[in-house]
């Protein structure tokens, strides 16, 4: 209680804790309590959750109690990714299982996931394609990420010691401190294809600070209108960032894929185009919320 009186204006936590949900009876007490502390605040809540975490029993307790959204850590779309790449400890299928249960209990849902690493192919990205295509959850981010190979964890350090060969970047650091390991994809189309997608999702940059606004607006005026608006925002450039990853994946996929840069070039300009359409329009809806206070 002492956290509502000295934020009088707190409305949502974000817990950043991959066991926020534990297993077992004590894991399952620990959550309860948690969540009817805040229930008695009248607080809603975000979370980090692990696929096998996810249960009816758990989400009930935890959407009566205010939950709103959870990341899940999908991180692939192929079991022997998640098996000998991530050592995640988890299938394909728990994922699913998870990200449908969740969305059943009406919980929105962030499935974290890498779509590149050193040892990707076309046909591995196409199956990832799939997998978030047929979970119905996805972002530009998750869309365009890669994987950071630390020095530390047990790939960084499997790569530098040369039980696990890559290929290394050509593009180096001079920075002494630098904590990854540099690499590029073998594959040189799934390389092509990360490189074409980062350089055309720039033309997102504006969307980010947009939706922080959208979002802080419509909890401060505690306006559904806005959060609907954010929601629908969100959905829709995450539709496109997926139908136009598309395109650059279908296009490097041919076998002579001639006019490669001309094509992407085109992508790039319609993304900037959209982007700067559906900015405006936010801006003149916050503009005008702003000018009836």
């Amino acid at each position: 209680m002492d956290l509502k009186r000295r934020f009088s204006d707190l409305q949502d936590i974000w817990f950043v804790d991959d066991n926020f949900v534990q297993k077992g009876r004590k894991g399952y007490e620990r959550t309860r309590e948690i969540c009817e502390t805040l229930r008695q605040l009248g607080l809603k809540f975000d979370i980090y959750l692990r696929a096998d975490d996810v249960n009816e029993k758990v989400l009930r307790l935890m959407t009566d109690s205010g939950l709103r959204s959870v990341f899940i850590g999908a991180e692939a779309g192929t079991n022997r990714t998640l098996e000998d790449i991530f050592k995640k400890r988890t299938s394909v299928e728990q994922t699913k299982k998870a990200i449908k249960l969740c969305k059943e209990f009406g919980i929105n849902v962030d499935p974290g996931f890498i779509m590149f690493h050193p040892w990707s192919t076309m046909e591995e990205i196409g199956e990832n394609i799939r997998f978030l295509e047929d979970v119905g959850e996805y972002t530009p981010y998750g869309i365009a990420s890669f994987l950071t190979a630390y020095k530390f964890t047990p790939i960084g350090r499997e790569m530098l010691s040369g039980e696990r060969p890559y290929r290394l970047s050509r593009v180096q650091s001079n920075y002494p401190l630098q904590d990854d390991v540099p690499y590029e994809i073998q594959d040189f189309r799934a390389e092509l294809l990360l490189d074409l997608t980062l350089k055309a999702f720039q033309g997102f940059k504006e969307l980010p600070r947009t939706l922080r606004r959208l979002k802080s607006e419509a909890r401060r005026r505690n306006d559904d209108v806005l959060f609907r608006l954010h929601a629908s925002t969100v959905r829709y450039f995450s539709q496109i960032s997926m139908y136009y990853f598309k395109e650059l994946y279908g296009f490097l996929s041919r076998d002579n894929p001639r006019g490669i840069q001309k094509y992407f070039e085109e992508i790039s300009e319609q993304i900037e185009s959209s982007t700067s359409a559906t900015v405006g329009l936010v801006k003149l809806v916050l503009d005008a919320q702003t000018e009836r206070e």
